[in-house]
């Protein structure tokens, strides 16, 4: 009886043999605890539920290196709580955890098997693995933190904090053609900083909203899947030494930023192919703003840059701030119209 006694289950099958449970854990009345001291791989094939008393703990102390981990059903816990091993997760159904989640594992992380599969990290996570990130899922957290390294996508990535900081590294996809959608707001941080994303010719779509800020650490690039675009919304837009760029073989993509860009006097190079640039806010401490290719540009805010390049790929250029300033002398070759004002 749950209601009286803080049931606990530990597996230990040593190094040599494997743990195979095919029913389900928790399924009438949820354990207190679930341990797996030692073993050879561990395979759960239906729902686990370790949320007793609130206090509900999955504690993964040891598993031989480079062997698995695996929930393959949905998952709850209060705590879920991992040791710098190198054994592999995965958790490959929903999973709901009530308390912030560390995972120190040294082997591969994979989390989700699909767009469906939604994971829920309530006192937020922290990815400290050092090996291999897959995610196939959401990743949701209440006003709470959210940190990766570097992650690869097998579908579409929604990351969402109700205002928790998020920070990722690096994002690639290994297949398909895959859109990343960032978001946090509504509450005490809603900043989003985030690596390179793409280059491997697998992203399609990137939104990234930080109702606070944005910031962005390295180069963006889009495939040539139709749709494609770059979206990025936050009051003060933070940008490194970065180029964005959704210039392809036939299907270009919009560059919209909705926000102030902040360029930490670094260069900023944007290329949208026969697609439109949009910056819907000032721009401001930028080295070099290049703009190498556009439809058309429209820079709604005031510019103050040390130097801008327009190159002749650029069809019509707009500016429509109350006020610019560009140190260096400027010549516009682009190809359209140029409105001041």
């Amino acid at each position: 009886n749950a209601t009286n006694n803080d049931r606990t289950l530990t597996l230990n099958s040593g190094t040599g043999s494997t743990i195979q449970v095919t029913g389900t854990v928790g399924n009438s009345q949820p354990l207190a605890g679930l341990t797996i001291t030692q073993s050879n791989g561990a395979n759960f094939s239906s729902t686990v539920d370790v949320s007793d008393s609130s206090s509900g703990t999955i504690t993964l102390t040891d598993t031989q290196d480079n062997s698995n981990i695996v929930f393959n059903n949905n998952v709850t816990a209060d705590n879920f709580v991992t040791a710098a091993q190198g054994y592999d997760i995965f958790l490959l159904g929903n999973a709901t955890f009530a308390n912030a989640v560390t995972f120190q594992n040294t082997g591969t992380l994979d989390l989700g098997n699909a767009t469906s599969d939604t994971l829920t990290f309530n006192g937020g996570v922290t990815e400290n693995t050092g090996g291999t990130v897959n995610i196939h899922g959401a990743i949701v957290s209440s006003n709470d933190a959210i940190s990766f390294g570097n992650i690869n996508l097998g579908q579409n990535l929604s990351v969402t904090s109700a205002g928790g900081a998020i920070s990722i590294g690096t994002i690639t996809a290994s297949s398909g053609s895959r859109d990343v959608t960032i978001t946090s707001s509504g509450g005490s941080a809603n900043t989003v900083a985030v690596g390179a994303i793409g280059g491997s010719g697998r992203i399609n779509t990137v939104a990234i909203t930080g109702s606070t800020s944005v910031t962005l650490n390295g180069n963006i690039t889009t495939n040539n899947s139709s749709g494609n675009s770059v979206t990025v919304t936050g009051t003060t837009i933070n940008t490194g030494a970065i180029t964005i760029d959704t210039n392809n073989t036939s299907n270009d993509g919009a560059i919209t930023f909705d926000g102030t860009i902040a360029g930490g006097n670094n260069n900023l190079s944007l290329d949208s192919g026969g697609a439109n640039i949009s910056a819907n806010g000032a721009i401001a401490s930028v080295g070099t703003l290049t703009l190498t290719s556009a439809a058309s540009a429209t820079l709604s805010g005031d510019v103050d840059v040390t130097a801008l390049s327009v190159d002749n790929n650029v069809g019509n250029l707009t500016f429509t701030g109350n006020g610019s300033s560009i140190t260096n002398a400027f010549a516009s070759n682009n190809t359209g119209t140029l409105t001041l004002g």
